[in-house]
């Protein structure tokens, strides 16, 4: 496989994320696509200029995003996938994503996320509800999910048969709010999550593009998606 068909794969990939995803900055984009900055810019860049992908910058000195098309709460997503990323870059060796749900509405209560993973070992599955707060407004999501809990209004979820218990919910805000609850939170600060990535990159949509493996195994993944 030539360096054209490599690009060209990729270039798939990206976009395909990019419609599943919603949208991704550039370092989100380096992380999971690109072995460097420079080269994830120079790419995406082009792409941009030949209308693959869309791009705008969430507000003025701030990174460019990429998207198919442009969500309607922009930086909003671009938190919830750095959430994601985050997520994916914790993962042991034995665990795979089941699942993963973006703003899922259980009527008065509406998670940002939900994360299925998969003990691949076991065969046991967990699941954590994901919020990313911008902390404009009281945190008011906790009492929500224990009258939701109270309630058994999870009990026919889809998710409700794979699991032993109630999700995990992850709290990810640019002031993290302080939370008292019979069921599981964990609450992180934007900052620490953020500087936990720059720390702890991750290659995992696309993998190493000198792998000749790797590289058709995502062009059949991307030929079985058209």
């Amino acid at each position: 496989m030539n360096n054209h068909q490599k690009g060209y794969y990729r270039d798939r990939h990206i976009q395909e994320t990019l419609s599943e995803w919603g949208c991704l900055d550039i370092f989100q984009l380096t992380t999971l696509f690109f072995p460097s900055l420079k080269m994830a810019q120079k790419r995406m860049q082009r792409l941009a200029n030949k209308g693959k992908v869309q791009r705008s910058r969430a507000e003025l000195g701030q990174p460019y995003c990429y998207y198919m098309e442009k969500p309607m709460q922009l930086e909003h997503r671009l938190g919830v996938n750095w959430m994601r990323l985050w997520l994916l870059s914790q993962l042991k060796s034995w665990e795979r994503v089941y699942s993963f749900n973006y703003e899922i509405n259980y009527g008065p209560l509406r998670p940002d996320g939900l994360i299925g993973i998969k003990n691949t070992v076991t065969g046991k599955y967990r699941f954590m509800f994901l919020e990313f707060d911008r902390a404009f407004n009281k945190f008011d999501k906790a009492e929500k999910y224990e009258k939701w809990f109270d309630s058994d209004g999870y009990v026919k979820q889809w998710w409700v048969k794979y699991t032993e218990r109630f999700p995990t919910i992850l709290v990810v805000s640019e002031n993290p709010p302080r939370v008292k609850s019979k069921l599981e939170f964990q609450i992180m600060s934007y900052e620490k999550l953020k500087e936990e990535m720059r720390e702890c990159p991750i290659v995992n949509l696309f993998g190493n593009l000198s792998s000749r493996e790797r590289l058709q195994a995502s062009a059949l993944e991307s030929a079985l998606l058209v």
